[in-house]
């Protein structure tokens, strides 16, 4: 009977954990009331400017959603969320990260696009279970190509969509875990053979390109086993 009632509090403890860890808050200031309870917050839509360096209270968070803000900065104490696997910066104006961002060593989800970014710390490079990256509209304005993007083995996901692209960043073709690669509304003519080493892509999105049939058909015959859309 002991051992009966031992598994039943052991049973009720998970269900009580697993229901705070789906709890989703919606303001910093609630949250930091009990910043070791506080798994995902979402602070999207709330035209903020800015974020506080209490942010970096939550250590428990695995999912910080921050998209469609006006956000020009982020602080560093974004490198102390340990156990963060999930960052949507998405829509902001952002024209940089600090470095603490590679810290972030859970992280395997980040959404950058439809920002401003002059330039990417090469901190990024150090987050080696990174598996979907997402730049889409914001490549365009890096002044120089991020190569430590290359660095990220462990990428199945790579979003480089309206970027205005003219030729494929040299760093895509040593990401040869990639499954997914969009490179829609760019303005590739070509793509280099080198392409042909991606031997896990199962998806590449062309779309709204300026691709010749000749080009397409040269496509098709380096990735085979992959499904290309052209339109």
């Amino acid at each position: 009977m002991k051992k009966l009632f031992t598994l039943l509090l052991v049973l009720l403890s998970c269900i009580a954990l697993n229901a705070q860890r789906g709890k989703i808050y919606n303001s910093l200031e609630e949250a930091l009331k009990t910043p070791d309870q506080v798994y995902i917050l979402s602070l999207s839509y709330n035209r903020l400017n800015s974020i506080p360096e209490s942010i970096g209270q939550l250590e428990n968070l695995t999912y910080l959603k921050l998209e469609w803000n006006s956000l020009t900065s982020l602080p560093e104490a974004i490198g102390q969320l340990k156990n963060l696997e999930r960052l949507d910066l998405y829509s902001n104006r952002l024209t940089s990260l600090p470095e603490s961002l590679g810290q972030l060593t859970n992280l395997w989800e980040l959404k950058l696009g439809l920002n401003r970014f002059t330039s990417l710390p090469e901190s990024i490079g150090r987050l080696t279970n990174l598996e979907r990256l997402e730049l889409n509209t914001t490549y365009r304005y890096l002044t120089s190509s991020p190569e430590f993007i290359g660095q990220l083995k462990n990428l199945t996901s790579l979003e480089l969509k309206n970027n205005q692209l003219t030729s494929l960043p040299d760093f895509v073709v040593k990401l040869t875990n990639l499954n997914y690669l969009n490179l829609e509304f760019n303005q590739l003519t070509s793509l280099p053979e080198s392409i042909g080493q991606l031997k896990n892509l199962v998806g590449l999105y062309l779309k709204g390109n300026q691709l010749k049939e000749s080009e397409k058909e040269k496509i098709k015959e380096l990735l085979p086993n992959c499904k290309i859309k052209f339109e």
